[in-house]
């Protein structure tokens, strides 16, 4: 998109109050959610282990786990609450539930949306670029990984980027930003290795693996639409950030009924919108959204695809070959 275009749309748009944060709807969302995960837990230690009914609420969980996380993004973007404190607060308080360090996250999510694009700079994208290095071995079980839909991306992602926030920011002498980073992993295992210590090992693993690894996969297939083959440069031919107003060609929406939208994910979805407008929140983004739309005049690369189409179709083909078909080629090195 144009900078003169993007300036004239967050100008009407920001007249309409269609960026504005409601601080009363930042905490309902966050009320209602703490109520259907809380009477779905109630109703869950009353069931039976393993019972078709166990399953059904260990789904329901595990998408709650899910909307948690997109409760803990619109918190490191000061889009839940207008207050830096509230924000942290809140999603250091339920980092726990979605296993994903609240400093550590918000942190690389910055840098994320800095340098999107710029693969190597990028860094929840950076890995990809160890693709081309990887033996033949390696790519068969990567083959085999996505074609059963075990979410172990997820967890390298979860654990080797965030989790390890800490210790490599202590190792660059970052020691601000490694101290935080601590807190905040302190913050996510106290309560587990409490949970452990009251339930037992083998209770607290068949509450939460399930809905865990429903969370899981609801994560993967829901974000790697994304930006998945959105990768066109490496720093040392674009040394700048790509600005705002160029995020549109190099993000992509997944289109879906808007009440599902609402239900699953929080407008998660709309992520063209949240790139171009990453400080509104998730109830503006389907006006975002409606507005862009209706400028037919305005040059938007827009990039949606239907969901689930477009993950079921990503699915059917070699993951492999597509990341390095859509990698920056080897003489940007």
């Amino acid at each position: 998109m144009l900078r003169e275009d993007y300036t004239l749309i967050a100008k009407q748009l920001a007249k309409k109050d269609s960026l504005k944060v409601n601080n009363l709807f930042g905490s309902l969302t966050l009320l209602a959610e703490l109520g259907c995960f809380a009477i779905g837990l109630s109703v869950f230690l009353k069931t039976t282990y393993f019972s078709p009914l166990y399953w059904v609420l260990e789904i329901f969980l595990g998408l709650s786990l899910y909307r948690f996380f997109v409760i803990l993004h619109e918190c490191g973007h000061k889009a839940l609450f207008s207050y830096k404190l509230m924000n942290t607060i809140v999603g250091t308080l339920i980092s726990p539930l979605c296993i994903i360090p609240y400093i550590c996250w918000r942190n690389i999510h910055y840098q994320h949306h800095k340098w999107v694009g710029v693969v190597d700079k990028d860094p929840t994208q950076a890995n990809f670029l160890k693709v081309r290095e990887k033996s033949e071995l390696t790519h068969n079980l990567f083959r085999i990984i996505w074609k059963t839909w075990l979410p172990l991306g997820f967890f390298k992602l979860i654990f080797q980027v965030f989790w390890l926030y800490p210790f490599n920011e202590y190792k660059k002498n970052n020691y601000t930003n490694a101290k935080a980073g601590f807190v905040s992993l302190i913050a996510i295992i106290t309560p587990h290795a409490l949970l452990i210590g009251y339930l037992g090992i083998v209770d607290y693993l068949i509450i939460y693996t399930p809905m865990l690894l429903i969370y899981a996969i609801w994560f993967e297939n829901m974000n790697f639409s994304q930006h998945i083959g959105l990768f066109p440069y490496l720093s040392s031919h674009h040394p700048r950030p790509i600005p705002l107003h160029e995020q549109d060609s190099i993000s992509r929406t997944s289109e879906m009924n808007p009440i599902l939208a609402v239900l699953f994910c929080y407008n998660f979805n709309l992520h063209i919108e949240h790139h171009l407008f990453p400080s509104a929140p998730w109830y503006q983004l389907p006006k975002i959204k409606d507005f862009l739309e209706s400028e037919k005049n305005l040059d938007i690369d827009y990039k949606g695809v239907q969901f689930p189409d477009f993950v079921l179709q990503l699915r059917s083909q070699d993951l492999v070959d597509v990341y390095l078909k859509t990698l920056p080629p080897h003489e940007d090195k």
